[in-house]
């Protein structure tokens, strides 16, 4: 089980060139464009690590897979595999 530190999963996010806001409350608000889709995500701002269940969350939210996520956030993967990565999974489903 792999587990990320908050500041480095808004770093792997950040790569994407997202939208930022600040939620109601407690959350960071992602919203990235790709290929004319709106895709959003949301991070609490609490304390602690995040564990894959919401890592997972989040790949599903922007439409990547769980181990695609995990690369963009150690830096093997880049703004622009993410674009190429999205197109390949929404092709996938046409």
């Amino acid at each position: 089980m792999a587990s990320f530190s908050k500041k480095e999963i808004k770093k792997g996010l950040r790569k994407l060139n997202p939208k930022e806001k600040k939620g109601k409350r407690d959350h960071d608000i992602f919203i990235v464009e790709v290929h004319g889709k709106l895709l959003r995500t949301k991070l609490s701002l609490g304390s602690g690590d995040v564990g894959d269940n919401l890592i997972s969350q989040i790949a599903k939210q922007i439409l990547v897979s769980n181990s695609f996520f995990k690369e963009i956030i150690m830096c093997t993967k880049y703004g622009e595999d993410y674009e190429k990565e999205v197109e390949k999974m929404v092709y996938k489903y046409k």
